[in-house]
């Protein structure tokens, strides 16, 4: 190695000049310049470290080489290699770059992180066009809309066609309160990742992850009706969902209906009555009016309005179910009066030191109802259930006997049943 300079000193003269030559500025940046004999003509070197690799660069006379390798040397030493004047070839294909970047009012660094990213999704640059023709294609004739706006539609949609409140308010929820608020963007935009990624974000438990995918299931079904997202968009077939499995199904003993029944402040003894006797959802009977309850045919009717799955089916009634409701019967309003049904069943129960079982009323009832009846097709009309649910969770869970010794649960006794009865009865037609 010849002598080593200083970036900040001028070229040496000729006599001086010892190759190969080192420019220095710092410790840390060091370039060397050599003679680079080329067809008889003498030519200079300017080699340096960049990115890993040994970067060389030609001059024709010394005092220009000289210069870039102290140019090289200060950048280096103040980390602004990367702007260095680019030559031949290599500045050709920049100020190509940066031109095509400009018709898509993009920076280059910025078009190029994308181009790469999308490279990498669909495996590589090379159908890198074919992708983005058949995105094009997808969103021909989609009409854009936010993902808000196509809320607020399906919601009045489902109004205007007679929607329960409570329907409505599960899409409030779900959709306007989490799924519009993740999402300020075009439906259009969308894509399975983007579901699939909201859903596992959501913290609760795999049966609420369940409701939010139907819901959002149901958003994309009405998008794709009104051409608000193309009618090849996956929507949530795609989405992965790991179910929780089947919950285990806990059914209350004769002995703790009982208790609960006996034990019950009386706004409440109807609800668990109609649960345990005649299996309505908790959220059918929190809709149930009391016209829907016919004393004289024996039977509730459980309308489309308030049914779960939309179809309107009748309960029979039976013997001891009627004596339980017979005290608390109006001519009108609704069974249900409270504002939280299972605060006051978890109150109930632990007042009387009874394990409340979720759903435990319908579980018990189909249980008992089989058990007794011994005929699925029956029951799982009476609970607006399928027969094979039925058969695969209910079956053999108590004996004949048990569902008989169930439905003759009756009050403790007639007499204060009928007290109890004029009570009520005052009570709810008595002038105001």
């Amino acid at each position: 190695m010849g002598k080593t300079y200083s970036a900040k000193e001028p070229p040496p003269p000729p006599e001086e000049r010892e190759f190969p030559m080192e420019v220095r500025h710092k410790k840390a940046a060091s370039v060397t310049l050599y003679e680079s004999p080329n067809r008889g003509t003498m030519m200079y070197t300017v080699a340096y470290p960049f990115d890993g690799r040994r970067q060389r660069k030609m001059r024709r006379n010394f005092e220009d080489a000289f210069a870039l390798a102290k140019e090289i040397a200060l950048k280096m030493a103040d980390g602004a290699l990367n702007v260095l004047t680019l030559e031949g070839r290599e500045r050709f294909v920049y100020e190509r770059a940066v031109e095509l970047a400009g018709t898509t009012k993009m920076d280059l660094d910025v078009l190029v992180s994308r181009a790469v990213e999308a490279a990498n999704i669909i495996g590589g640059p090379d159908h890198l066009i074919e992708a983005a023709r058949l995105y094009q294609s997808q969103r021909r004739g989609v009409v854009h809309k936010m993902v808000s706006e196509v809320i607020t539609e399906l919601i009045e949609n489902r109004r205007s066609n007679g929607a329960s409140q409570l329907y409505l308010r599960d899409l409030r929820v779900r959709l306007e309160n989490r799924f519009a608020v993740a999402f300020r963007v075009p439906i259009s935009s969308i894509t399975t990742g983007d579901i699939q990624r909201f859903l596992d974000g959501l913290k609760c438990k795999q049966r609420t992850k369940k409701n939010f995918l139907t819901t959002i299931g149901t958003l994309f079904s009405f998008a794709k009706n009104r051409g608000y997202v193309h009618e090849m968009h996956p929507g949530i077939s795609r989405v992965e969902f790991k179910s929780a499995g089947t919950a285990k199904i806990e059914i209350f003993s004769v002995a703790e209906i009982e208790t609960l029944l006996n034990n019950a402040r009386q706004e409440l003894v109807p609800v668990l009555a109609i649960g345990a006797f005649a299996g309505l959802r908790s959220e059918e009977i929190k809709r149930l009016e009391w016209t829907g309850v016919h004393f004289g045919e024996r039977f509730i009717e459980v309308g489309a309005d308030i049914a779960k799955n939309r179809v309107r089916r009748i309960v029979p009634m039976s013997d001891n179910l009627c004596r339980w409701l017979l005290p608390y019967r109006r001519s009108t309003g609704r069974v249900y009066t409270f504002s939280n049904l299972a605060i006051q069943f978890a109150k109930l129960a632990k007042a009387v030191n009874t394990p409340w079982r979720k759903n435990g009323l319908r579980h018990s009832f189909i249980s008992y109802r089989v058990a007794k009846t011994e005929n699925v097709e029956k029951v799982a009309l009476e609970a607006g259930n399928s027969s094979a649910v039925i058969r695969s969770n209910y079956l053999k869970m108590v004996t004949g006997a048990q569902g008989r010794r169930w439905f003759s649960i009756k009050p403790p006794s007639a007499q204060k049943i009928i007290r109890l009865g004029e009570q009520v009865r005052r009570s709810a037609f008595s002038p105001r």
